[in-house]
C-alpha cells in the first residue's frame, strides 16, 4: 500500500466533485484534458510514457486492479496514486485524477471501484 496513499490523499477532491461527477456520467472523451485535474503539463507527462488518450488512462487504472483484492478498488487506487506521483503529477491533482478515472472505470465496469465512507 502507498506510504501516503489514496485514503490519506483524498482530501483535495472536495472542490472538484461536481467536475468528477460530470466526467463519470459523460461519454468517454479521448482528449486527456477532459479528465478533471489534467492540464497541459500532465498531458505532457502522460505522453512521455505513451498515454495519449483518456481510454489509455482508464486502461492503466484497470491494469492495477487485482481481482483477488476485496477492497473495492482501494489497492488499485493506491497504486494509481503512486504511479501518478512517479510521473511528477502535482500532488493536488493526483487525487482528483484518481477519483475521476476510478469512478469512470466503475461506471464502465461496475464493481471496479467503490467509494466507502
Amino acid at each position: 500500500m502507498a506510504a501516503a496513499g489514496f485514503r490519506e490523499a483524498s482530501k483535495g477532491v472536495a472542490g472538484k466533485l461536481d467536475d468528477i461527477a460530470v466526467f463519470v456520467a459523460s461519454e468517454v472523451d479521448n482528449d486527456l484534458s477532459s479528465v478533471p485535474g489534467v492540464g497541459p503539463v500532465t498531458v505532457t507527462a502522460f505522453g512521455k510514457v505513451g498515454i495519449t488518450s483518456t481510454t489509455q488512462l482508464i486502461g492503466k487504472f484497470l491494469l492495477m486492479v487485482d481481482g483477488d483484492e476485496d477492497d473495492g478498488g482501494r489497492g488499485a487506487a493506491d497504486r494509481y496514486v503512486d504511479w501518478l506521483r512517479a510521473l511528477g503529477v502535482m500532488n493536488n491533482w493526483v487525487n482528483v485524477i484518481t477519483y475521476a478515472i476510478a469512478g469512470k472505470a466503475d461506471a464502465l465496469i461496475p464493481g471496479t471501484f467503490t467509494v466507502r465512507a
